[in-house]
């Protein structure tokens, strides 16, 4: 039980650090763990910057509510399809970070190698097909985008990113909005220098990379 009450606190404490930063306004946003057989996930309808630890649900493997005062998520079962997907991951964040967001509006993938940081730590970012949130339909189109990718835009919604570690994942996505940013003031300033395939090789062998 004790990993548990640890997962649900940095659960909380993420909440709080995304909403704080802009990534998860009004009562957007889901965070989730996977801890041995369960999902342990953030209420539905809530802002995360308010989620306490008593607040979030634990799910079984297959997005079943376990435990729990509140009502899971409503995305909960596009979580439970990421983990199917990726047994690797432990740890995924569904957020509305503002720039990225724009490119999944604007339906352009963040696909540039621009910065050293994101050929690194994010990779190419492609967008997910539309589907109504909170589908199963999504859940399917934007776990398929996961079989080679660790982030992923949703059209006209948002962001998804998983891994290992929540801290991690949580610092992928801030790396992830200031690439978005740098990809809107390169076409603002009218002239974008990409990295050059050597560059981006090398890179990939002195750092590895995420995916």
């Amino acid at each position: 039980m004790h990993n548990f009450a640890r997962a649900k606190r940095e659960i909380a404490e993420t909440g709080k650090h995304l909403y704080e930063k802009g990534f998860a306004p009004g009562a957007s946003g889901n965070i989730s763990i996977k801890l041995e057989n369960n999902i342990l996930i953030t209420p539905s309808g809530f802002n995360l910057g308010e989620v306490e630890e008593s607040d979030v649900v634990i799910l079984d493997i297959e997005g079943k509510k376990v435990n729990g005062k509140r009502n899971p998520s409503s995305e909960s079962q596009m979580h439970v399809e990421i983990y199917k997907n990726r047994p690797d991951f432990k740890s995924i964040i569904h957020a509305h970070t503002p720039k990225a967001t724009s490119f999944a509006v604007a339906g352009i993938p963040l696909d540039k190698a621009l910065l050293s940081e994101s050929v690194v730590i994010i990779g190419t970012v492609p967008i997910a097909e539309y589907a109504m949130p909170s589908s199963d339909e999504l859940a399917k189109i934007v776990a398929g985008y996961f079989n080679d990718h660790n982030v992923v835009l949703m059209a006209n919604h948002g962001v998804v990113t998983g891994g290992q570690k929540l801290k991690e994942i949580y610092y992928k996505l801030e790396t992830l909005e200031f690439y978005a940013e740098v990809f809107l003031w390169t076409n603002v300033l009218g002239k974008m220098s990409e990295l050059s395939e050597e560059n981006v090789k090398e890179l990939i062998t002195k750092y590895g990379r995420s995916m």
